[in-house]
């Protein structure tokens, strides 16, 4: 299997979140080739869904190093920066690749939600509109959108965006989840009952 299989086949484990097989597959491309900023970054992923934070941030560092103008390695740094609660550090990083690709709303996604765990929340609307100026259906902006909506007080404009997701994707628990905490803002707990078990 060459190096581009592999990483194919972790990215797709990462998806399923089976983290030690997808860290596998990236040791043996990372035998092939050492100075892969991608393999790097994708085994930040792992490292990082297995919440070893500061090994994450390790082979993230080395991502950027191997690719200073690769976006996927900022993207790793800042994620797992996020996830270790590191959040100045995380805004950087996450900067870093908007920088390098301002149309990735997945980076937006990435910022919105590191300002909402801040509870600066006109910060993670902007953070979520500028994602959602890239990708109008996008579920993580949308969803963070909302949840900034709602803690500012602009529960209608929350609910219709909710109920607009849900319209697009039905199944999407954390969408479900936000259009359940809206109603309990609202003060409707049967109607937030409904979505929490959905």
């Amino acid at each position: 299997m060459n190096t581009d299989a592999r990483i194919e086949r972790a990215r797709l484990l990462l998806h399923q979140s089976r983290y030690e097989l997808a860290a596998a597959e990236l040791h043996l491309a990372l035998a092939e080739t050492p100075n892969n900023p991608l393999v790097h970054a994708l085994f930040s992923e792992c490292l990082t869904g297995q919440k070893k934070y500061a090994e994450a941030v390790e082979a993230a560092e080395r991502a950027i190093g191997c690719g200073p103008d690769v976006v996927i390695g900022y993207y790793a740094l800042a994620f797992a920066q996020f996830r270790r609660n590191r959040f100045p550090e995380a805004e950087k990083a996450v900067g870093e690749s908007i920088r390098l690709d301002p149309t990735d709303p997945n980076l937006h996604a990435l910022r919105a939600a590191i300002r909402a765990e801040r509870e600066d929340w006109t910060g993670a609307l902007i953070a979520a509109d500028r994602g959602l100026e890239q990708d109008p259906e996008h579920g993580w902006c949308g969803n963070l959108r909302a949840m900034a909506l709602v803690h500012l007080g602009r529960r209608d404009e929350a609910g219709a965006a909710l109920e607009d997701a849900l319209a697009r994707e039905p199944d999407d628990a954390f969408t479900h989840a936000n259009r359940g905490w809206g109603f309990l803002h609202e003060g409707n707990p049967k109607q937030a009952l409904v979505h929490f078990r959905e």
